[in-house]
């Protein structure tokens, strides 16, 4: 008898373990490839053009100084030198997983959240006080 009603209950597990197809609209069945469609404003795309910019300064010289770009995780995407007494800009292609850049103007680390396709920096100038 413990025989037959541990085969029972084997048997009972068994199959209560086989998976149950559905055709639910979470899990549809496509048979064809050219059915397959993605939600409204999904791109297959893994990169993104952002457009960066960094502001002249006013000064009676130039002033040369070496920029760097690089993503949130320290990968340098440009490095160059640059007259910050000229407007610069620059297109960069980013994975779409980078949300912030950081650019350093010589000593100087500028940070920003990419929250479109184009970004400016701006090179911080300290006003001398009139004391």
């Amino acid at each position: 008898m413990k025989k037959v009603l541990l085969s029972f209950l084997i048997g009972l597990a068994a199959f209560a373990c086989i998976p149950e197809e559905t055709n639910s609209p979470q899990n549809p069945v496509v048979n064809n490839p050219l059915e397959i469609s993605a939600p409204v404003g999904f791109t297959w795309t893994t990169t993104r053009s952002i457009s960066v910019t960094l502001d002249k300064i006013f000064l009676p010289s130039s002033l040369v100084r070496t920029l760097v770009l690089k993503d949130g995780d320290g990968t340098q995407l440009f490095k160059g030198s640059h007259d910050l007494t000229q407007d610069f800009s620059l297109t960069v292609t980013v994975p779409n997983h980078v949300n912030k850049l950081v650019m350093e103007i010589g000593e100087v680390l500028l940070e920003k959240s990419i929250t479109g396709s184009s970004m400016a920096f701006t090179f911080p100038v300290i006003e001398p006080s009139n004391d």
